[in-house]
Formats: structure tokens, C-alpha cells, sequence
């Protein structure tokens, strides 16, 4: 730590400068609280009005395969806002080759967790990749330039933000950042047991993206089913008054739905009158079986009746982040052994 005779930013203060009194001596920590407070008033500001993340459509900060040894990663460089704090990382990032990597001496110099190896999974295991940033003092110890030739002494210190990959290993949720740091996460790494190297196969990306819409929204979809399978069908859509019909005992649609690329789903709202009702939320890749992310009904013994339904969209391996690229989403509606009338079809997501 540098030389400081105290520290008096708080920022629960409020205050957002420093003014100078004539006459007065210079003290270093009227100095340190006016940089303090500045940099509290970027961040705060930034945080309030962009969200954390990267530039959509670029490979900033991707996670990807990594050479030898095993049990490794490389991170790309690039541009990203992390808690309101800009980063611009320039090279390639390689998780065994960071200053903090196995080695407790730097960590503790640099008031930091150890970034420690990775470890071969006995099982099929979910880890989570993320992004550490905090920031940290260099001294003359570390860079020299702080020594001013003309006196030959260190007249102040320097403050660094820095940038670490880190892996939670058996988690799918970010864990607690320390005072200090800030996390947004990179990347699902699906591994297999017994298997040390991590291959591309097993990376999904989920770096958030900048310019997304802050807050909860919605998105509605028309109900107009299509058949589905080889089973009954039985649904027609009404155009006057926006609805779908179904007098078809267990008839079975299919609703195509487009969701926004990259958003965190939260709730499934179904407006039907009924008194029996499916409903089974499903991903599809291009091949394969895909995923069946939400199964639940609406059931009651009384004649059909209005139902206005939300149902919350489960977390469970990252389901509910949608990812175009990789898959296609539907649902399949199925009415009892009553008329059922279809009115609306909502997501509520955030990004």
C-alpha cells in the first residue's frame, strides 16, 4: 500500500467533488477523495445506463479451446463495460498463464483469490467461466516511471484495474464478488468425466451483450397454431377476435415463437378460457432431441374458465438464456376434453 496519511471518500456521502480553500496546506487525502469521487460518479453513472456485457457481434472476451496443457482455457481480448467500468483487454488471455495462476505469493500481493488449476471432472460436470475485474495499486517497486528522475523519489502511486478468467467449478450461478470486484459471466464449459482437455463442443457462450434493454419486457405472440405430429389437431384461428379455438378433445398445436437472442427468460403468461389446459415449452437444435424446458397445466373440475397465467421459466442449465443460433423454440398447447379459447401468449425476459 502506498503512503497515505487516511482515506475520507464514503460514498454514501454523496459527495461528488473537491474545492480547494485558499491558504490551506495540500493534503494527500483531500486529493485522493476529490479522484475518489470522480470515478464514483463515472461508474455509478455508466452502471445506471448500460448494461454490462460486449459488443454485440463481436468475439470480445469469447472463451475458447485452449492448447497444452490440459485443463485449460484462452479468453480474447477486446471491449467491454463491467459495473460501469470500461475494460480494453489487448492480447489473448490464457487461464494457466495469468500472474495469479497457482501462484498464492501474487495473489497476496496483489489482494486478490488465487486463481487455482482446474480440475478433471469424475462425472459429467457444468462450470461456469467469468470475468473478474477489480482494481489494485502499482508502485515504483513494479514500475519504475513513478520515480521521478529530477527528485528520485516515488511522489504518488498509480491505480490499475485488472482483468481475470476464473472458473466456478459445478456451478451455473455467479458466485458473491468480493468488495472491490465485479463478475459478469463468459461461458458454460459442459465437460465430460474423465476427460482433461475442453474442447470447443463443450463451450457455450453466454457473454452478456451491450445495448440490450434494461428491465423486465415483454413479448407476445399471436396465437395462431399450426398441427403438430400426427395427432389431433382440432385448432382454428379466429381473426375477429385475435384468438385460437379448439372443440377437439386433447387437440394438439404447435406455436412457433421468436424470442430476443441473448435474453434471460423469467416467465411464461398464458391467457386461455378452459378447463383443461397443456402447455410444453420446448428448445429444438438443428438435429438432435432438444430440450423440454417447461411442462405445466391449467386444471380445474369447474365448467371452462378465464385463465390469466404466469408461470416462471426454470434456470436449470441455463435454459432460459435463449440462443438463436443454436436453437429453435415452441410450444405445444393441448386442450382437454372442453372447448378451449386461446386469447394471448406472453414471455416476460430480461437482459
Amino acid at each position: 500500500m502506498g503512503s497515505f496519511s487516511r482515506n475520507t471518500f464514503d460514498a454514501t456521502r454523496n459527495y461528488i467533488g473537491v474545492r480547494m480553500q485558499q491558504g490551506v496546506p495540500l493534503i494527500d487525502a483531500d486529493w485522493n477523495e476529490m479522484d475518489d469521487a470522480i470515478r464514483n460518479e463515472v461508474y455509478s453513472g455508466l452502471s445506471q445506463v448500460v448494461a454490462d456485457g460486449v459488443e454485440p457481434g463481436t468475439q470480445n472476451f469469447l472463451v475458447a479451446q485452449a492448447g497444452a496443457p490440459a485443463n485449460n482455457l484462452v479468453m480474447g481480448g477486446g471491449a467491454a463495460i463491467v459495473g460501469g467500468r470500461p475494460l480494453r483487454v489487448s492480447p489473448t488471455t490464457t487461464y494457466t498463464a495469468q500472474p495469479w495462476f497457482n501462484n498464492p505469493t501474487k495473489a497476496q500481493q496483489d489482494g486478490v483469490a488465487v486463481i487455482p488449476p482446474l480440475t478433471t471432472p469424475t462425472g459429467n460436470r457444468t462450470d461456469l467461466a467469468f470475468l473478474d475485474v477489480w482494481e489494485r495499486e502499482v508502485r515504483s517497486t513494479e514500475d519504475n516511471n513513478l520515480i521521478n528522475p529530477l527528485i528520485g523519489v516515488e511522489t504518488c502511486v498509480r491505480v490499475k484495474r485488472e482483468v481475470a478468467l476464473r472458473v466456478a467449478e459445478g456451478v451455473q450461478t455467479l458466485p458473491a464478488a468480493p468488495a472491490g470486484h465485479a463478475f459478469i459471466p463468459l461461458a458454460f464449459l459442459n465437460r465430460l468425466a474423465a476427460q482433461p482437455n475442453i474442447t470447443t463442443a463443450q463451450i457455450d457462450d453466454i457473454r452478456p451483450k451491450l445495448f440490450g434493454n434494461r428491465g423486465t419486457r415483454s413479448i407476445s405472440f399471436t396465437p395462431a397454431l399450426m398441427a403438430f405430429a400426427t395427432g389431433s389437431f382440432g385448432w382454428a384461428f379466429d381473426g375477429l377476435t385475435n384468438t385460437a379455438k379448439c372443440s377437439t378433445v386433447f387437440g394438439t398445436g404447435l406455436l412457433p415463437v421468436t424470442l430476443p437472442d441473448g435474453a434471460n427468460l423469467l416467465a411464461l403468461r398464458i391467457q386461455v378460457v378452459t378447463q383443461e389446459f397443456y402447455i410444453v415449452f420446448c428448445r429444438k437444435p438443428q438435429s438432435g432431441v432438444g430440450d423440454q424446458i417447461l411442462n405445466v397445466a391449467c386444471n380445474n373440475v369447474a365448467p371452462p374458465q378465464t385463465y390469466d397465467s404466469v408461470f416462471p421459466i426454470p434456470t436449470t442449465g441455463r435454459m432460459n438464456i435463449v440462443d438463436n443460433s443454436r436453437f429453435s423454440y415452441f410450444l405445444s398447447l393441448q386442450s382437454g376434453q372442453q372447448p378451449t379459447t386461446l386469447h394471448r401468449v406472453f414471455f416476460n425476459y430480461q437482459f
